[in-house]
């Protein structure tokens, strides 16, 4: 497999992942090409070049996306001015783009290993969760040209490719849009945030946090010397589920399947215009394309008639995930793994990219699903001190089953292995 084969089947993953409505966090060794993906995946999904920040320790909340200044204007003295950082021009640029009928104004954050990402996005951090996604973080009076500095309204105008009188009638519409909403400025809904992440040993992957990465999903990037090939038979994946893990598969695939059947209507009606929370529901779109009504259901069928193996294959890991190592993954995995399916639909509809079966499951086991077994390492430490246990023994199990059904130049067995890493005492059988 040639460099450019590998670039674009990584590129394709991380496409489906920013159309199922979710940012990511790019993960990788120095040097891998981690920045220039993410700019030019942001680019060719929006039609706009994003804004690149670099990660430092001196970052804030107010540097990032708005404070005050203090600046001697002649005849008026000293006089409090908005100013912009950067996330804040990504954010304000992407309602004022969209209004135009442009695509957002994406984010790409460089370098995350080196800032305090939670106490740096601040409030854009817990808005990032689909759940939270109105909460404020602009205050209103940054749509007052008055008090916004010239000198970011230039920047937007340039964002934007359009002039600065444009560019502030499109300000006094945002406006009037947001009317009595004086709380402030939400997130677009198609906003995203990319993230990159340095990572010289595999194993602190799994110590980015799991608040960081249910907002972010995190992605490992292969070098592009290395192959990339999921080496997995879903059909043989299934049988050796529940055979080795002896599942009852009618009551756990039953109860799953009821319950997916019901995120897959919730995860059409975000995903698509029909979201009726969207301040602006019909530019404002979270997949980045308009479905229409009588697509929608045409959508919902091809899920259904290409989907049901992923779905089977995906809750049964998930519910050995859950019964057998003993932890508590909630149902936000799963409806991040329906987003994705729903994705995928969408991008073949529109032939923007493909991605196989078995590269989607894939990316989900090692994006969604292997970074919050991370939780379990401290006990299971303490556990291998103490000597041996049930759920160790569960636990190593798990992880050599995914090893042996991914191929070494897999995501998940990458990620399999950089778990293992951190418990050497239980790497073999």
């Amino acid at each position: 497999m040639v460099v450019w084969e590998v670039m674009t089947r990584l590129r394709n993953l991380i496409t489906i992942a920013l159309l199922s409505g979710k940012s990511v966090l790019l993960v990788g060794a120095p040097g891998v090409g981690k920045t220039k993906l993410a700019i030019d995946v942001a680019a060719e999904l929006t039609g706009a070049h994003p804004i690149l920040e670099t990660g430092r320790s001196e970052l804030t909340y107010e540097l990032l996306t708005c404070f005050n200044e203090l600046r001697e204007v002649k005849g008026h003295g000293d006089v409090l001015v908005k100013r912009l950082g950067s996330l804040g021009i990504a954010i304000l640029g992407t309602w004022l783009r969209i209004i135009e009928g442009k695509g957002p104004l994406w984010y790409v954050l460089d370098e995350v290993n080196r800032c305090n990402i939670e106490v740096a996005l601040g409030r854009v951090f817990t808005a990032l969760d689909p759940e939270y996604y109105n909460i404020a973080v602009l205050p209103p009076d940054i749509l007052d040209e008055e008090k916004l500095a010239e000198e970011d309204i230039t920047v937007l105008a340039n964002c934007l490719e359009v002039s600065v009188d444009r560019c502030k009638e499109l300000m006094v519409k945002l406006r009037n849009i947001l009317g009595s909403r004086v709380c402030g400025i939400p997130i677009p809904r198609s906003f995203r945030i990319i993230g990159t992440m340095n990572v010289v040993d595999r194993a602190h992957l799994f110590k980015i946090g799991y608040a960081l990465s249910r907002r972010l999903i995190p992605i490992p990037v292969i070098p592009p010397y290395m192959k990339y090939d999921p080496g997995l038979d879903i059909e043989n994946l299934i049988v050796q589920l529940y055979d080795n893990f002896h599942l009852d598969k009618n009551s756990v695939f039953t109860s799953l399947q009821e319950y997916v059947e019901a995120l897959v209507s919730k995860e059409v009606e975000f995903l698509t215009f029909r979201f009726t929370k969207s301040l602006l529901p019909e530019y404002d779109v979270p997949c980045l394309v308009r479905i229409e009504f009588d697509e929608v259901v045409k959508l919902l069928d091809r899920l259904r008639d290409t989907s049901s193996k992923l779905i089977e294959s995906f809750a049964g890991i998930y519910a050995v995930a859950l019964n057998d190592l003993k932890i508590d993954l909630g149902v936000s995995i799963l409806v991040d793994f329906i987003s994705l399916l729903l994705a995928r639909c969408i991008s073949q509809n529109i032939a923007l990219v493909s991605v196989s079966d078995e590269a989607l499951l894939d990316l989900a086991i090692a994006s969604l699903l292997l970074p919050q077994l991370s939780s379990l390492i401290p006990m299971l430490k303490i556990e291998q001190f103490l000597g041996s246990s049930p759920r160790t023994i569960a636990f190593r199990n798990f992880m050599k089953f995914l090893e042996n059904n991914f191929s070494s130049s897999s995501l998940t067995y990458r990620a399999a292995e950089a778990i293992m890493y951190e418990l050497p005492s239980i790497s073999s059988p």
